[in-house]
């Protein structure tokens, strides 16, 4: 019993660790994009380019922060599933906590991609909004 227990802990903490991981990356980056988000909207004219700049740096935060919603989803189904087998319940692994897990690291995945193809296609105009006064 006391092997089973320790084997629960460390999937636990594994699977927490790697939500803290994403967390880390989304919330940096959200930081990143609003920063970007809001110097190109200080611009006094906006020309067709930025406004797509805004459009998917906004939509890559967005899957950041809909990324930290379901790391924070994943860890509340195992806690849900700690308490069960705290309670001398047998550990069954929350299909809910995969399924979030899963969600959490497809939506970094899109959100980075999204930045990335950005960031390559529109270079200058994120340049500007990086370095505008």
């Amino acid at each position: 019993m006391a092997e089973a227990t320790e084997v629960v802990k460390v999937v636990n903490e594994l699977i927490n660790a790697q939500a803290d991981q994403l967390w880390t990356i989304s919330i940096s980056v959200i930081v990143a994009e609003v920063f970007m988000v809001a110097h190109l909207m200080s611009l006094r004219s906006l020309h067709i380019n930025y406004w797509i700049v805004v459009f998917f740096i906004s939509s890559s935060a967005l899957c950041h922060a809909l990324s930290l919603v379901f790391g924070y989803l994943s860890k509340g189904a195992l806690i849900k599933a700690m308490i069960s087998f705290a309670q001398g319940k047998s550990w069954q692994f929350p299909e809910l906590a995969a399924t979030f897990n899963l969600y959490q690291v497809a939506l970094v995945t899109l959100g980075l991609s999204i930045f990335v193809l950005c960031f390559f296609f529109y270079s200058r105009e994120l340049a500007k909004a990086i370095t505008a006064g």
